[in-house]
């Protein structure tokens, strides 16, 4: 992630330095496997990947006790070493006062910061502050916008933004049929083996879906 890319004459070493997917999924993998103490001496000499993976331990209680104000600081230790997600986990617990005080403009800031830094999820962020705080003006256009954003690039926490917006019609018309189709794309996933930091769309999704199968006149299979 915090990989430089340069040009002119160091063009032919680039490649080098480009990941295949594979080797990003082995890259991750080999994170999750390193214990806490492995991770915190990686995060002081400087791997950003390594401190967020810390940081979501302690934020989603993985392997440890949960706790806010170190899954804050290790974010913000991933942030200070180039990785693009962690300033998205930042604005979440900037959003929920979760770790820190709540200040949604603070939220904002880190959630714009990771667009600006090219990560999707920084729209899917937008779109949870205009979604929970709908005093801010034009909130609900702001919130359909961002998600809407997040969907058409393809991320989960989009797909289910967009469902949920078109169920409740928040921003958009209300189509439950249109609701259950995006739900199902992401209930219908293999999420079971996901950490918990990213089946939250997948599971909410199946929560939602199984409640408006029970409040509508559903066929036998629903």
């Amino acid at each position: 992630l915090g990989i430089l890319l340069t040009t002119g004459c160091q063009k032919k070493d680039e490649s080098k330095n480009i990941e295949s997917d594979s080797q990003t999924e082995e890259r991750n993998l080999n994170y999750s496997k390193m214990t806490e103490n492995e991770l915190e001496v990686a995060s002081y000499d400087g791997d950003g990947d390594a401190a967020l993976e810390l940081g979501r331990r302690y934020d989603f209680g993985i392997d440890v006790k949960t706790n806010f104000q170190e899954a804050m600081s290790w974010y913000q230790v991933a942030y200070d070493n180039g990785n693009k997600m962690s300033s998205v986990y930042l604005g979440y617990l900037y959003l929920n006062g979760l770790g820190t005080d709540k200040d949604v403009n603070k939220a904002i800031e880190y959630f714009d910061k990771a667009i600006s830094n090219n990560e999707i999820e920084g729209y899917s962020g937008l779109a949870r502050v205009y979604l929970e705080n709908k005093d801010i003006e034009n909130a609900p256009s702001l919130c359909y916008n961002n998600a809407k954003k997040a969907y058409d690039e393809k991320s989960p926490m989009g797909t289910f933004l967009m469902a949920y917006l078109t169920e409740t019609g928040y921003g958009t018309q209300t189509n439950i049929v249109g609701a259950k189709e995006l739900y199902k794309k992401l209930a219908d996933s293999n999420f079971n083996n996901l950490k918990a930091y990213d089946s939250y769309p997948y599971c909410e999704a199946a929560i939602r879906l199984g409640i408006l199968y029970t409040q509508s006149t559903a066929t036998d299979e629903e």
